[in-house]
C-alpha cells in the first residue's frame, strides 16, 4: 500500500538517494535548506512496503513554491508523482496561496501540463542557471 506522509529528518538519506538517482548524480542543493524544509513540514515522502520511493517539497516562502518532485524510475507511471503533487498543492492552497510556481525539467513539462500548470511568459520568469521550464498553476 502506498502512503504519502510528511518526511522526518530520519528520511534524509533515502530522499538524497532518490534525488541523486533522478538527477544523474548531482548533489541535492543546500543540505541546511533541505533539513529546514523537512523540519517545517514541507517535504513529503511516498512510502510503499517501508521503502521511500519518491518525495516532493513545498516552500511557502519561496518564489517557486514547488521545490522537488522525484520518484524512483522503476515506480514511474504509477500515479505516485501525481499523489505527491496533490499533497504539495493542498499545503499551498490551505496556506492561502493563489498560485503555485515551479521550475520543471524539460522531460516533466507534459506531466505538469496534465495537472493544470502553464508555462510562465518570458517577461514574468524568474530565471535560472540551468535548463528547465518555469510553470504556474492558479487556484481553482
Amino acid at each position: 500500500m502506498l502512503t504519502i506522509r510528511r518526511a522526518t529528518l530520519q528520511d534524509r538519506r533515502p530522499i538524497c538517494a532518490i534525488y541523486l538517482c533522478a538527477t544523474g548524480g548531482q548533489a541535492i542543493p543546500g543540505d541546511t535548506y533541505l533539513d529546514g524544509l523537512i523540519s517545517k513540514g514541507g517535504i513529503f515522502v511516498a512510502e510503499r512496503d517501508s521503502e521511500i520511493i519518491g518525495f516532493g517539497g513545498v516552500d511557502l516562502e519561496a518564489a517557486e513554491q514547488i521545490k522537488y518532485l522525484y520518484v524512483l524510475p522503476k515506480h514511474h507511471k504509477g500515479g505516485i508523482g501525481s499523489k505527491i503533487l496533490i499533497q504539495l498543492e493542498v499545503v499551498g492552497w490551505e496556506a492561502g496561496l493563489e498560485t503555485l510556481r515551479l521550475h520543471s525539467s524539460p522531460a516533466a513539462v507534459g506531466f505538469y501540463r496534465s495537472k493544470g500548470y502553464k508555462t510562465v511568459a518570458g517577461a514574468e520568469q524568474i530565471g535560472h542557471d540551468h535548463e528547465g521550464v518555469e510553470m504556474i498553476k492558479m487556484k481553482e
